[in-house]
């Protein structure tokens, strides 16, 4: 690719960032105006329950599977302790948090995008001069790591925020309580794709070390001459 199609790369990565922030932000701000309206956040399954199932029952009306049973969905890819699986709660009377930790994933995930490929664009804008191991790249580089862990750990967590929110609002009697688990979801992919943009980092970092040691080397045979 060209330097100026490089240039071209970062620059529509900075812009598919931005709009991504800018989702976010209209998303949660939409929400927000819909307080005392409905909700809807994702609650954990508890896996002791007491039913002897295994995976508790969800009951459908006019619905019936002879021989088996329905459960709920795993849901999202990740670890919730004590949780057998997710439903979704929907409750009307919301509050403004609610509506907006309920879409808060989104603001999370827009705003890591921002952060990813501001970070980013410059990286390419080097690579595009035939600059790879220029100067902070490793450290930009590294930042998109960081970036991807953080939003990818904090975005899901929002919205199970958001249903315990719900949960305790509505004061569910203990009785069904102990159906729930206090469950927060922990993305695993995003903390394996940032172990490995952290090794490009230091691949990075490793060609920069080489750079400048040729450098001082061109330097110092140049003193000779």
């Amino acid at each position: 690719m060209s330097q100026r199609g490089v240039a071209r790369l970062a620059a529509w990565v900075v812009v598919v960032g931005v709009v991504a922030a800018v989702w976010g932000v209209v998303v949660c701000a939409y929400g927000m105006t819909r307080t005392g309206s409905t909700v809807t956040a994702p609650v954990h399954v508890s896996s002791d329950d007491g039913s002897g199932l295994g995976r508790p029952e969800v009951h459908l009306d006019g619905v019936t599977v002879p021989e088996a049973w329905l459960a709920p969905g795993g849901g999202r890819a990740g670890v919730a302790a004590g949780s057998d699986g997710t439903l979704t709660i929907v409750a009307d009377e919301s509050t403004w948090y609610e509506q907006l930790l309920s879409r808060g994933d989104t603001l999370v995930y827009g705003i890591g995008l921002l952060v990813g490929a501001l970070m980013l664009a410059p990286v390419l804008r080097w690579i595009g001069r035939g600059r790879a191991f220029a100067p902070g790249n490793a450290r930009r580089i590294s930042a998109v790591a960081a970036t991807i862990a953080v939003a990818g750990t904090l975005a899901p967590i929002l919205p199970d925020v958001a249903g315990q929110l719900v949960l305790r609002r509505l004061a569910v009697p203990a009785g069904n309580g102990d159906a729930f688990a206090f469950g927060l979801t922990i993305e695993l992919v995003p903390t394996l794709v940032a172990v490995l943009v952290l090794a490009v980092a230091a691949a990075f970092s490793a060609g920069e070390q080489l750079e400048r040691q040729a450098k001082a080397m061109a330097d110092e045979l140049a003193g000779l001459v």
